[in-house]
C-alpha cells in the first residue's frame, strides 16, 4: 500500500528541496565515478572523458566557512583538476549559488552551455493510487544487480540514450552497471517479448546519518535515466516508468520525488504531465579550450 498522510504536513520550502537534491548528487557521484575530492561545499568528480561523470556539483550554496580556500582559489582548482585530464572544466549550478562563486567562475572565462531543470512531486500530499498499470504487451520490473546480462543489456541502452552524439563504448556501459549496482539505487526494465525496450532508474538521498537536512526533512529520491527504444515510444512506457518508481519510493516512506531534466524535451514533458512541478533551473557552465574534451550531449 501506498502510504497516505492524514495529518497536515509542514511545508517545505523550494529551497530546502533543491538543498537535498544537491545533499543527493554530492555522495552519488562520488559513490560511481572514478575519483572525486571535496570542492566549494560540492565534490570535484572525474570520469572517462566525454561522460557526465567529468563535473563540479553541489556547490556554493552555503557561505565559505572561516579558514577554507577563496572561492577564486577553488576555482583555480577546478580547472587544473579538469584539464590536466584532457577534459572541459564544466561546473552545475543552482540559483543558490553564493555570489562570490559566481564572480570567480565568470572572471575564470566560463559560459553557459545549458540549463537543467529540477522538477519535483510532494508524494504525500498528492499520492498515487494502489493500481499499477502497464502498456499493452510491456512487462516493468527490477533489474537484479546479480543479472550480469540484464545489467549489461539496461546499461547499454541508458549509455544510447545519454550519449547520442556517439556511439557508447565500455566506459558508458560501466557507468550504467555502477548505478545498477549502487545500494541506494533500483533499476527498472521494461520488457517485451523477453527483449529489454526500455529502462530507469532511482535513487533514494542519504539518510539522516548522512544529511542534516534529511534528518529534519526526510529524504528524497530522484528519478533519473529513462531511456525507451525508438520503436517503442509514444506507447506510455516512460509514463509508467516514472509511476513505477513514484510508487516504489512512496512506499519507503519519501515524501519527496524529483526529476531532473533538459528544459522542453519529452522527460519534461512527461514529469509535468504526472504532477512534477518547477522546483528551479540550473545551469551548466563550462570553459572552453583546444583539445579539451567537453561532455557528449
Amino acid at each position: 500500500m501506498v502510504p497516505v498522510c492524514d495529518r497536515p504536513l509542514e511545508p517545505v520550502p523550494l529551497e530546502t528541496i533543491v538543498r537535498l537534491e544537491e545533499d543527493r548528487l554530492r555522495c552519488s557521484i562520488a559513490d560511481v565515478t572514478d575519483h572525486a575530492e571535496a570542492w566549494a561545499g560540492g565534490i570535484l568528480s572525474a570520469g572517462p572523458p566525454g561522460t557526465w561523470l567529468n563535473a563540479a556539483i553541489g556547490a556554493g550554496v552555503d557561505p565559505v566557512p572561516d579558514g577554507a580556500a577563496s572561492d577564486e582559489d577553488e576555482v583555480e582548482r577546478l580547472i587544473s583538476f579538469h584539464e590536466r585530464r584532457g577534459v572541459e572544466p564544466r561546473i552545475e549550478l543552482a540559483p543558490q549559488t553564493r555570489a562570490s562563486l559566481l564572480d570567480a567562475v565568470a572572471a575564470r572565462g566560463f559560459v553557459l552551455r545549458r540549463f537543467l531543470h529540477l522538477f519535483a512531486r510532494d508524494l504525500m500530499k498528492r499520492p498515487l493510487g494502489s493500481h499499477r498499470t502497464e502498456p499493452d504487451g510491456i512487462s516493468i520490473v527490477p533489474v537484479s544487480a546479480e543479472d550480469e546480462e540484464a545489467t549489461r543489456s539496461w546499461a547499454t541502452l541508458s549509455a544510447r540514450n545519454f550519449a547520442p552524439a556517439r556511439a557508447p563504448g565500455e566506459a558508458d556501459i560501466e557507468i550504467g552497471r555502477r548505478i545498477v549496482r549502487h545500494p541506494r539505487c533500483i533499476a527498472l526494465g521494461a520488457w517485451a517479448e523477453g527483449e529489454l525496450v526500455g529502462g530507469a532508474a532511482f535513487e533514494i538521498g542519504p539518510g539522516p546519518d548522512e544529511s542534516e537536512l534529511a534528518a529534519r526533512h526526510g529524504r528524497i529520491a530522484a528519478l533519473f535515466g529513462a531511456a525507451v527504444e525508438p520503436d517503442f515510444r509514444r506507447r506510455g512506457i516512460q509514463k509508467s516508468l516514472i509511476e513505477h518508481r513514484l510508487r516504489l519510493a512512496a512506499e519507503r516512506g519519501i515524501r519527496f520525488a524529483t526529476v531532473s531534466s533538459h528544459p522542453d524535451i519529452a522527460t519534461e514533458r512527461t514529469a509535468r504531465r504526472c504532477g512534477f512541478e518547477l522546483v528551479c533551473t540550473k545551469a551548466v557552465l563550462v570553459r572552453p579550450g583546444p583539445g579539451l574534451i567537453p561532455v557528449a550531449e
